[in-house]
C-alpha cells in the first residue's frame, strides 16, 4: 500500500510539474513566435509565405535558379535526360530484352502474333478456323 501511495504521490507532483513547464514554456513560445518568421499570421511577411514563395529560394518559380531545379537536373547525375546514358535509361531499354520496342522482334510481340500459329488472322487457315469449320 505504501508503494502505491508513494507512486501516486510522485506521479501527481511529476505530472503537475510537467504540465506547469509545458504551459509556461508554451506561453513563452507563443510570445517568442510573435517575433519570429514562423508565426502563422506573419507568414505573409516571411520567406516561408505561400504568397511570397515567388521571391524566395524555395519558390517554385525560382527553382529554375537553384540546384534543385527540374531544369538544372540536366546537369546532375540524377538528371532525367542523363538517364539516357545509364543502364536504367528508358530510351536505352530499347536495346534490352525488356524493351517495349524490341518486343516487336520477339515471339511475344503483339505485331508478330500475326505470323504465329496463335494469330487470330492465321486461324482462318488452320483446322481450328471458325470459318473453316463451316466446310468440315
Amino acid at each position: 500500500m505504501s508503494i502505491f501511495l508513494s507512486v501516486c504521490f510522485f506521479g501527481t507532483f511529476w505530472s503537475v510539474g510537467f504540465l506547469y513547464r509545458f504551459f509556461v514554456s508554451g506561453f513563452r513560445l507563443v510570445g517568442f513566435f510573435r517575433d519570429t518568421e514562423l508565426l502563422a499570421t506573419r507568414f505573409e511577411n516571411t520567406g516561408l509565405s505561400d504568397k511570397r514563395f515567388g521571391n524566395t529560394g524555395l519558390s517554385a518559380k525560382r527553382y529554375e535558379d537553384t540546384e534543385l531545379s527540374a531544369k538544372r537536373y540536366e546537369s546532375t547525375g540524377l538528371s532525367a535526360k542523363k538517364f539516357e546514358n545509364t543502364g536504367l535509361s528508358a530510351k536505352k531499354f530499347g536495346n534490352t530484352g525488356l524493351s517495349a520496342k524490341r518486343f516487336e522482334n520477339t515471339g511475344l510481340s503483339a505485331k508478330r502474333f500475326k505470323n504465329t500459329e496463335l494469330s487470330a488472322k492465321r486461324f482462318e487457315n488452320t483446322g481450328f478456323s471458325a470459318k473453316r469449320f463451316e466446310n468440315t
